[in-house]
């Protein structure tokens, strides 16, 4: 799982990820940083499920954020945005991205509060 920070230039964004059994802790991620775990150990997937909060503050000082279930072992074959080997996702400016058919495709919108 590889999560980026392309929201803005000098613009940090906090990530926490966790699945019920693994709290991969608090990171911050500077512009351009990105945070890899793996979960995928050669023969099974470990984890069924994986979710994360993201925040990043604004230009104008709000606070942008979302929580979201990133991995779902239980939807890989229905949903496109589970359906990965190594799993990519990306925060930019107007939301959260998955890669998925060569491309980034907007999966959720950030939630803005003062």
């Amino acid at each position: 799982m590889l999560v980026d920070n392309e929201l803005y230039p000098g613009t940090p964004m906090s990530l926490h990820c966790k699945s019920g059994s693994k709290d991969l802790g608090l990171q911050i991620l500077n512009y351009q940083e990105s945070f890899y775990w793996d979960f995928y150990d050669g023969r099974l997937w470990v984890t069924k499920l994986y979710w994360c909060s993201m925040r990043w503050r604004d230009g104008k000082g709000r606070y942008n954020s979302n929580s979201f279930v990133i991995y779902d072992q239980d939807k890989r074959y229905s949903e496109p945005m589970y359906r990965c080997d190594e799993c990519r996702w990306t925060a930019r400016g107007d939301g959260i991205y998955y890669f998925w058919d060569g491309k980034y495709v907007r999966a959720y919108q950030w939630n803005i509060t003062a």
